[in-house]
């Protein structure tokens, strides 16, 4: 009946119309209504809408945000940045059921006797923290990332609908790597397996008619020196900003991409190489643990430490490497060969690097994910460097995970082939007696 309404007297501007729907677009949108297998008495009925851009991700948002808020249900919806919640408010006016938009409390109006205005805000502290809903709806949590206080604001936002006995919560958003979107995909889809039912929808430009493949084209070619941007806003691609570095990596729990084999005997595969990289005494060095063959990477376990002799009880049973040759790297690997740790000593620049990479993409990386955090958020946010005239890695100052695992994928005779093969040596170490 409401969406019949909506079809029959929605406002429409030449270029914009809330009369018009799509099968596909009435199906996305009862998904995050009802659905048999959850009592979100108890639970929230958690949906997440992966859309592309123009694919009326925002129009659709509103119509349920009105449609709870005409049920007398409190809505609150909370987007990343103010400026996203412009389009909102706009597709929020096309729609009969709204009365008026207070822009200085930021509240949607809704015509009848409904107690509860819809409240639109930015992540924040005073936007989360001690507020209460039925509906928490999120918008473009792509842009939130789990390095930002966004995200923290994102994570205290959700207890809102806890009180309530009609729990609802709906993302929607293009989609990015390591961003509170991602999160609330990947644990939604899990979910929804469990319990045999669909919660999560990817709509891409192919759903959209009024998209044309010309025009998808043209924005290609307009953004070649930007790879990510078609598969993000168009292709329902998960990115990374800058272009993501690695696309085949995988945490060994993943049915879909891990074989069987792989899974259930993951306990067994004993771990033959380390890597290590060096950090201050705050964030500790990194020791990256694994297995490299022709068609895998495995990485096992990731171990910080701060005593350089910690590294004494693995050198017997795995080729290490670590890192040297630079000012900040010296003052560790120059006290591991005192000690006499036995391993392999090597440093390098940008194109060395980029070859351990090079080995790394063509293999396909299956990651402890639960024993290894650090390295599966770096293979998540790995980027080239936009101002880099050749292929580079973007240098971040957390990139521990992904530096060990670089270094655990040196060569070994009959192992795997490289252009620079660094040599195995057994530090000299001082005694009484003089240098041995």
């Amino acid at each position: 009946m409401y969406m019949g309404f909506l079809i029959k007297f929605g406002g429409h501007t030449p270029k914009h119309d809330m009369r018009r729907v799509t099968t596909w677009q009435m199906k996305d949108m009862e998904m995050a209504i009802w659905n048999d297998k959850i009592d979100y008495t108890k639970i929230p009925l958690e949906t997440v809408h992966n859309k592309n851009r123009r694919s009326a991700k925002t129009k659709d948002a509103t119509r349920l945000a009105v449609f709870f808020a005409l049920l007398n249900k409190e809505v609150k919806w909370r987007s990343a940045y103010g400026a996203q919640q412009t389009m909102a408010k706009f597709w929020y006016l096309l729609n009969p059921f709204v009365h008026k938009i207070n822009h200085q409390e930021n509240n949607v109006y809704i015509r009848g006797p409904t107690n509860y205005p819809i409240n639109l805000g930015i992540l924040s502290p005073a936007n989360v923290t001690g507020v209460e809903c039925d509906v928490a709806m999120f918008d473009e949590g792509g842009w939130v990332f789990k390095h930002l206080k966004l995200y923290e604001a994102y994570k205290n936002a959700r207890p809102m609908v806890a009180p309530s006995d009609f729990k609802h919560v709906i993302h929607f958003s293009t989609p990015a790597r390591y961003s509170a979107f991602q999160e609330a995909w990947l644990e939604v889809e899990s979910f929804a397996e469990e319990i045999g039912t669909q919660l999560t929808v990817l709509r891409t430009w192919k759903d959209c008619p009024w998209i044309d493949e010309e025009f998808l084209k043209y924005e290609e070619r307009m953004n070649a020196d930007c790879p990510w941007y078609i598969n993000q806003n168009y292709k329902g691609i998960w990115v990374v900003y800058g272009g993501a570095v690695f696309n085949n990596f995988y945490d060994v729990n993943d049915k879909v991409h891990v074989p069987k084999d792989i899974r259930e005997n993951w306990s067994d595969i004993q771990s033959d190489k380390g890597g290590v990289d060096w950090n201050g005494e705050f964030t500790k060095h990194y020791l990256v643990l694994g297995k490299v063959i022709p068609q895998y990477v495995f990485i096992k376990e990731e171990l910080k430490f701060t005593d350089i002799a910690f590294l004494k009880q693995y050198m017997h049973h795995h080729s290490l490497e670590l890192e040297d040759d630079d000012p900040f790297s010296d003052q560790f690997a120059d006290n591991a060969k005192e000690m006499g740790i036995i391993c392999s000593y090597f440093g390098w620049d940008m194109p060395y690097k980029m070859e351990r990479v090079r080995q790394v993409q063509i293999r396909t990386v299956i990651i402890d994910k639960a024993k290894c955090p650090k390295t599966w958020q770096n293979f998540q946010e790995a980027a080239f460097d936009k101002n880099s005239r050749l292929p580079a890695l973007e240098k971040r100052p957390d990139q521990h995970g992904l530096d060990g695992t670089l270094h655990m994928v040196h060569p070994e005779a009959g192992d795997v082939s490289y252009k620079r093969m660094p040599k195995r040596v057994r530090a000299r170490v001082f005694t009484g007696d003089g240098w041995n």
